[in-house]
């Protein structure tokens, strides 16, 4: 039985790496030839993009339909929270200053696309492969379980803290508290964990601080970047869990899953951190995934 070759990447973040209108075949090459073909190597069946596209739903859709012309048969994603963001007036006022808007926008356009599918709480099978996934969304217990002295920190605090240092609290002017999106994506988490053979989330389901970036892991924001997901990794019928949003790697096995991350980030950020292929093999129905 052969196993299918599937190339993971997230937080492409198009708008850093591409101009607004205008981009070509060349452009594309010259940033993903290194990550899905590197020493000529023929890609992968699929690509799974573990969210943050970019900022806007026109480019996204541009940049994605040549990665499905040029690479892969097959591409699922994710949305993560700056494919939610309102980034100036003239986008928000298009949507009505609602972030849920824009999302669903992007996931019908992706959706339009033969061989492109965008996961809202729902499963679709490849080659005997089983994806689920979801959004996701962070829900702040990395500060109330490891970064609470005396346990003096509670949920208002949470909420301050937000606040005050992510621009999610600023680009999604119609979501007013932190944990608004966890209410929403956390059932759909539960609707397909365990009908899945390679889970998506945009965020990471661990609070352990053992996976978070040792540079981030007393840092108060951490709690907007992780889901307390202990319960999902224990009971999935998952081998793989395929996440982003923290802008650092990992592949790590925890309670029997392969938890694994490989984020592009913002162009400085590739530059810096060097372009990677991290590429599966997974075999239908069996409990295997292999470098």
């Amino acid at each position: 039985m052969s196993p299918l070759s599937v190339s993971i990447l997230s937080d492409l973040h198009f708008d850093s790496h591409f101009p607004s209108s205008g981009v070509t075949e060349a452009m594309v090459r010259k940033l993903f030839d290194p990550i899905f073909t590197p020493n000529r190597m023929e890609p992968a069946d699929v690509l799974i993009v573990a969210g943050d596209l970019g900022h806007d739903n026109n480019q996204n859709i541009t940049i994605v339909k040549l990665l499905h012309k040029l690479y892969f048969e097959h591409i699922i994603c994710v949305l993560g929270n700056h494919d939610y963001y309102l980034i100036n007036s003239k986008i928000a006022a298009h949507y009505d200053n609602d972030s849920f808007k824009r999302a669903q926008e992007m996931r019908d356009l992706l959706n339009e696309i033969d061989g492109v599918y965008c996961l809202d709480g729902n499963v679709v099978e490849i080659e005997g492969v089983r994806f689920g996934g979801c959004d996701s969304w962070y829900d702040g217990q990395y500060v109330l379980h490891h970064l609470n002295p005396h346990y003096e920190y509670g949920l208002d605090h949470v909420q301050s803290l937000w606040k005050h240092t992510m621009n999610d609290a600023h680009h999604m002017p119609n979501i007013k508290r932190f944990d608004e999106l966890w209410d929403i994506e956390k059932p759909k988490i539960e609707a397909v964990y365990q009908q899945c053979d390679v889970m998506i989330t945009h965020v990471m389901p661990s609070i352990n601080p053992e996976h978070v970036d040792k540079m981030y892991r007393n840092d108060k924001a951490t709690g907007y970047f992780t889901f307390h997901g202990e319960k999902y990794l224990k009971k999935t019928t998952a081998h793989t869990w395929v996440y982003g949003h923290s802008h650092s790697n990992q592949d790590v096995e925890v309670h029997g899953v392969r938890m694994v991350a490989n984020q592009l980030g913002y162009r400085n950020e590739a530059i810096k951190n060097g372009l990677q292929d991290k590429r599966l093999e997974i075999y239908p129905n069996t409990d295997r995934a292999n470098l």
